[in-house]
């Protein structure tokens, strides 16, 4: 899963706005379902479809289902969501604004994990520590 879809799962409007107009060029790069970030935004109740529009994100593109985000976005019904992006630790854990990962609560690491996986603790970073790190993410 890339960064952008994991903004736009998030609805983190900012981000996914800065993303998209300063990464145009991976706007419609597919995840493991073959999705861009668009089918995600298309069933959301937001403004970030038509950012990503607006932005030049293509509506044309289908799913692994055959799917465009045009067509999620007329019949949200049709849409399921990938079984990755609904479990993914790194999409529950991460921290935005004033919600905290809690490392220590029973429900946040599955079982499967190792008991000897440390998890550190983290403070929300600043908008402008997470759009470097985002850059660095998309440069490498």
């Amino acid at each position: 899963m890339r960064l952008l879809h994991i903004a736009v799962l998030k609805e983190r409007h900012e981000m996914v706005e800065y993303l998209a107009a300063n990464f145009s060029t991976r706007l419609d790069s597919l995840d493991q379902a073959g999705r861009t970030a668009l089918h995600y935004a298309a069933v959301q109740s937001n403004a970030i479809y038509d950012t990503l529009v607006d932005l030049g994100a293509d509506r044309d593109i289908a799913d692994q289902d055959g799917v465009t985000a045009e067509e999620y976005r007329q019949s949200p019904s049709r849409y399921i969501r990938p079984a990755s992006a609904a479990s993914s630790l790194m999409l529950r854990s991460m921290s935005t604004d004033d919600e905290f990962f809690d490392p220590d609560e029973p429900s946040a690491i599955p079982a499967s994990f190792s008991s000897s996986l440390v998890l550190p603790t983290r403070p929300t970073p600043d908008f402008e520590a997470v759009v470097r790190v985002c850059k660095l993410m998309v440069d490498a």
